[in-house]
C-alpha cells in the first residue's frame, strides 16, 4: 500500500482561523474525528509549515467551510530565495481597513487542492457594520472585468444562525459543490421555499452588482457562508 499523500499547510493561517472563530483545539478535533491532539501536534511542530495527510486535510477544510486554497502552502517546495520573499498577509496603510479573503466564488469553475492561489490574502474592503459580532471574511466573485472587483462580505453560516439570524428565501449565501477531488464555490440566493439556489454572477450593467444565472438544487450544494453584503470595488 502506498504511503498517504501529504498536503503542505500554513500553520499560521490555520491557527488564525481557529482563534478567530474561538474554536477550542481539542473539542473541535474530536468533533471532526481526528483525535484530540491533532491541532496541538500541528502547532507544536517546528517551522511555519506542516504536512498533513490529504484525508485529514479534507476533513479540516470541510469542517471549517473554507476553500482549500486558504490553508495550502503552495510554496513549500519553492526555491529558498522565493520562500524568503514570501510574507504573511500584507499590512494595510494606517487608517484603512481590510478583510481576509477566504476564497473565490466562480460558478462552473472547479478547483482542486493543486489549483494555484490566484487571489490576495487580504482585500481592502470594510466589514458589514450591521453585524459587529460576526467574524467576517471576503470572497471574490468572478468573472469580472479589469476595472472592478466584486466582493461578497460573508460570515460563517453556523455563527450567523447561532446569533439569532435566519437563513430564508432571498438570503445570499456562498455554496459549494463537490465532485471527487474538485470543488466549485458560487455566490447564490436561496429560493423556492428553501429547495434551490439561484447562482449569481457579476452583472454587466454598472448599476447592478450581481445578476442571476442558473439554478441548482439545495441537495446538491452545501452552504459554507452567508453573504451579508456584496460590493463593487474600483481598481
Amino acid at each position: 500500500m502506498p504511503p498517504p499523500k501529504l498536503v503542505p499547510i500554513r500553520k499560521d493561517r490555520l491557527q488564525q482561523i481557529l482563534d478567530e472563530r474561538q474554536l477550542d483545539y481539542k473539542p473541535f478535533a474530536t468533533k471532526l474525528g481526528l483525535g484530540e491532539t491533532f491541532f496541538f501536534d500541528i502547532f507544536r511542530s517546528k517551522g511555519d509549515r506542516r504536512r498533513v495527510q490529504e484525508e485529514h486535510f479534507n476533513i479540516v477544510v470541510k469542517g471549517l467551510g473554507i476553500s482549500p486554497d486558504v490553508l495550502i502552502d503552495y510554496e513549500a517546495n519553492a526555491p529558498a530565495a522565493r520562500k524568503r520573499r514570501r510574507s504573511a498577509a500584507p499590512a494595510l496603510p494606517p487608517g484603512q481597513v481590510g478583510l481576509r479573503v477566504a476564497g473565490v466564488c466562480h460558478s462552473e469553475v472547479w478547483r482542486s487542492l493543486h489549483t494555484p492561489v490566484d487571489f490576495p490574502g487580504i482585500i481592502q474592503a470594510a466589514p458589514d457594520l450591521r453585524f459587529p459580532k460576526l467574524d467576517q471574511v471576503a470572497y471574490i466573485v468572478r468573472p469580472t472585468d479589469n476595472h472592478h472587483t466584486i466582493v461578497a462580505i460573508t460570515a460563517d453560516a453556523e455563527q450567523f444562525t447561532a446569533q439569532g439570524h435566519a437563513i430564508r428565501d432571498g438570503t445570499l449565501v456562498v455554496v459549494r459543490r463537490e465532485d471527487g477531488r474538485f470543488t466549485e464555490t458560487s455566490l447564490a440566493m436561496l429560493g423556492d421555499s428553501g429547495t434551490s439556489y439561484t447562482v449569481l454572477r457579476p452583472a454587466p450593467l454598472a448599476h447592478n452588482v450581481v445578476a442571476p444565472t442558473d439554478t441548482i438544487l439545495k441537495s446538491d450544494a452545501t452552504v459554507v457562508a452567508v453573504a451579508l453584503s456584496v460590493v463593487r470595488l474600483n481598481h
